[in-house]
């Protein structure tokens, strides 16, 4: 196993323009799983995203992804937990 900031995932290329959010994580978890991974919780979030990245790892794009959006991603094993950052107003999207 590797840490996500590592960037050993599967490679994959990304060219998205306003992407539903839950469809691309769900896609980054399904490739996630032939590492190993699990990923968790995005099936509660909403937006849209525009993104491209060429032959990036899974983990870079989720990382990506997770910064860019303002969200937050915690591992423990092999199971990645997505979730909203908090603002002191609500929650940040």
């Amino acid at each position: 196993m590797f840490s996500l900031s590592e960037y050993k995932g599967a490679k994959i290329s990304f060219d998205l323009d306003d992407a539903d959010l839950c469809q691309v994580f769900s896609l980054l978890s399904d490739i996630a799983q032939k590492d190993g991974y699990i990923i968790l919780g995005y099936q509660r979030i909403k937006g849209r995203i525009k993104i491209k990245m060429v032959d990036a790892s899974w983990n870079q794009i989720l990382i990506e992804i997770l910064a860019v959006q303002n969200f937050r991603g915690m591992i423990e094993n092999n199971k990645i937990m997505i979730s909203l950052i908090e603002s002191d107003s609500g929650i940040a999207i």
